[in-house]
């Protein structure tokens, strides 16, 4: 048979796929299973001036009794607050902007390992000092900046890296809590509504920062009766969902509409509770730190 009469012949029609049968191909290394997926938390805490933030914040360290430890990156005093209500964790004070990103590099090496919580306390004096860096450098570029009075670019930067920073941390292996100030707007109607105290774009950047967190609680003072008695009594009541003013959310829908006088333990247990075996979201890994380096060479920016 010549190659011609060869090429003539019929071809043999393929095998139909059988209905159900799913082709096996090789998946990329980058995709993997949800239920394999584990992340830490990370929560935001928006409150008036001694509402508690930092009070509540400081629960978060568990080590006498063998759960996770907490490290303050703290702008304020307001730390003693968590001392006198019994908090064992420790404090990172932050001066300038430099001094959290040199946090952040600890962190984001066996600091990681040696804390389950970070706690930002608060991201709106963080803002500030990303502000007064910006002016800084403005300043020793051009000597004829007045060091007090930031330009759009200043406004700019400061707003970005404020973002940065946030995006940065939630990537950390442990857990991260930031506290906030209440900023109070008005809808298109005149109807207040809170945000986080972030400064840019009428709002903009603190819903930006609401949406990089898994939980965001909005703290109030309400007083309340006791079931027992008739005696009235004030809670520091945590929303977790929005209501009213108050903007809130909950993305593990585990937390309620509320909680009064919560504290970190037992949001940490609601979240993880109901989890598979052997994934949780927050499973804290226990190190001995050693010492961190002085050299500030090291130190990763956002």
């Amino acid at each position: 048979m010549t190659d011609q009469s060869a090429s003539q012949q019929p071809q043999q029609p393929e095998a139909p796929a059988i209905e159900g049968e799913v082709e096996e191909i090789s998946l990329p290394d980058a995709i993997i299973s949800l239920e394999a997926w584990d992340e830490s938390i990370n929560m935001l805490i928006i409150a008036e001036s001694g509402w508690g933030k930092t009070t509540l914040a400081g629960t978060a360290d568990q080590r006498n009794t063998g759960g996770p430890k907490a490290l303050f990156l703290a702008t304020e005093s307001g730390t003693i607050s968590a001392k006198r209500f019994g908090s064992t964790a420790d404090l990172w004070p932050i001066k300038a902007w430099r001094d959290l990103q040199r946090a952040f590099t600890f962190l984001n090496g066996q600091g990681g390992e040696y804390y389950g919580w970070a706690i930002l306390d608060s991201i709106t004096e963080m803002q500030k000092l990303s502000m007064d860096s910006a002016l800084a450098r403005a300043v020793a570029m051009d000597a004829t900046r007045d060091p007090d009075v930031p330009q759009i670019q200043d406004h700019l930067k400061v707003q970005q890296q404020t973002l940065n920073m946030l995006r940065r941390f939630n990537d950390l292996s442990c857990n991260c809590l930031y506290t906030a100030l209440p900023l109070r707007l008005d809808d298109a109607n005149g109807n207040p509504y809170f945000l986080p105290a972030l400064d840019g774009k009428q709002g903009g950047i603190a819903q930006q920062a609401m949406g990089y967190m898994h939980v965001v609680g909005h703290g109030v003072k309400r007083m309340i009766k006791r079931p027992d008695t008739d005696q009235s009594v004030m809670v520091r009541r945590v929303y977790f969902q929005s209501v009213g003013p108050y903007k809130a959310k909950d993305r593990y829908g585990v937390l309620g509409n509320y909680k009064d006088n919560p504290q970190m333990p037992m949001i940490e247990e609601l979240i993880n509770k109901g989890k598979a075996e052997g994934i949780r979201i927050a499973e804290p890994q226990f190190a001995v730190a050693k010492p961190i380096p002085t050299d500030t060479s090291q130190t990763e920016e956002f």
